[in-house]
């Protein structure tokens, strides 16, 4: 699954989708449409740790706001692609909507 992941972050035009969609129900989407299945609970939190990047753990109480079902390997997956991409992404990420 993480080359899947690096091969679609490393897509122009995939990023430029999942960096102006509205909302986390259209970055799960534009996931799904590529096969991987992310929820949008799991897509807020990968927003959250992007927005910690410093150290891409959860607080406290971020943990204690996680439902059941996140998978939280996924989403490590998915930071390890994002920082794989490089610099580029991470400008790129200060301009998202979601």
């Amino acid at each position: 699954m993480q080359e899947k992941l690096n091969a679609l972050l490393e897509d122009e035009a995939f990023l430029n989708k999942m960096l102006n969609a509205e909302n986390p129900e259209q970055v799960s989407a534009l996931f799904a449409e590529n096969g991987i299945t992310m929820s949008a609970k799991e897509v807020e939190i990968l927003r959250s740790r992007l927005e910690n990047a410093d150290g891409g753990e959860l607080s406290e109480d971020q943990l204690e706001n996680v439902a059941g079902g996140v998978d939280l390997d996924l989403i490590d997956d998915v930071l390890n692609s994002i920082v794989k991409v490089g610099e580029r992404l991470f400008d790129s990420i200060s301009r998202r909507r979601w």
